[in-house]
């Protein structure tokens, strides 16, 4: 290939050799070396592809098509009874119930969203779970907030108390344990638009397309792209505290202002504001990176 042949016909500098199984070509005067199948491309491209087709051949018939007789078996899923068939819907209760009108206030969806009651929570509970089995104080009446994931299956609820007389305001409750996301709305939610968080499932519900965490880590919902919607109680250093790591993490984070007529936005419902003016309160005062740094700054002062 070199040439060099040419100066002497009785001297042999190539010569074809096998290594790990496949041939090649070496040549002692110039050091070039490459596959056979290179080798003959250079030599003559019509054998080159006569070659390369019986090489396919080859490869075809030693193929073994082989059909897996093993038998599927699907996944088990845990089984969850509808445990809110036996309660009734805030929206049909008398008008004068106690229930009704705590949900009217306060302004709550009960005709878009299935708000249930239970008049005694404690056992009805207890039908289910093991929450209460050594509760001591007397049975109460509860309003009953579902919860589903993104598959309509029913993860759990939360139990609003409805006067201030019971100690603890709300109870969740878990009945799939093995249920390893736990958000408030995944069953509403559209992950094409934009995504709102928030810490309640009231104030959830309040906009379309949100979520709440139930717990005052918002981020623990983690969406680069979502809007976080803390209350804009500045006394509350947990609050403060929260924020400042979501802003630290550059996360979009909506800090309401001090004088708005409510705290959160279930508040700003019930004194009259529609959902138009809630979004404009949200996009007006959202902010990310150094611009909320800076804003910050000066919101925990108010």
């Amino acid at each position: 290939m070199c040439g060099d042949s040419q100066k002497k016909k009785s001297k042999a500098r190539g010569s074809f050799y096998v290594k790990n199984g496949s041939l090649n070509y070496g040549c002692f005067n110039c050091g070039d070396g490459m596959s056979f199948g290179s080798f003959l491309k250079l030599q003559d491209p019509n054998l080159y592809r006569e070659y390369n087709l019986e090489i396919f051949k080859e490869k075809m018939s030693n193929q073994v098509q082989t059909v897996d007789l093993t038998p599927h078996i699907p996944e088990t899923k845990k089984y969850i009874p509808n445990i809110f068939e036996d309660l009734k819907l805030v929206r049909n209760l008398h008008e004068k119930s106690q229930a009704y009108i705590f949900c009217t206030k306060r302004r709550l969806p009960i005709e878009d969203f299935d708000f249930y009651f239970a008049d005694k929570f404690i056992e009805w509970t207890k039908g289910h779970t093991d929450k209460f089995k050594n509760w001591k104080g007397e049975d109460h009446s509860r309003v009953i907030i579902p919860w589903y994931n993104k598959e309509q299956k029913i993860v759990g609820y939360s139990a609003r108390a409805l006067d201030s007389s019971q100690e603890q305001k709300y109870y969740r409750i878990f009945v799939d344990e093995d249920e390893k996301v736990k958000f408030f709305g995944l069953d509403r939610l559209n992950d094409k638009e934009q995504v709102y968080v928030l810490e309640g499932e009231i104030d959830s519900l309040m906009i379309p397309n949100a979520v709440a965490v139930a717990n005052g880590k918002l981020q623990t919902y983690l969406n680069k792209d979502a809007i976080y919607i803390p209350d804009s109680d500045v006394r509350n250093k947990h609050i403060m505290k929260n924020v400042s790591d979501m802003i630290e993490a550059g996360l979009k984070v909506c800090m309401m202002p001090a004088d708005l007529p409510g705290k959160d936005l279930n508040e700003l419902v019930q004194a009259g504001w529609t959902t138009d003016e809630l979004f404009d309160m949200i996009k007006s005062n959202t902010y990310q990176g150094l611009k909320a740094k800076l804003y910050f700054t000066k919101w925990k002062e108010c």
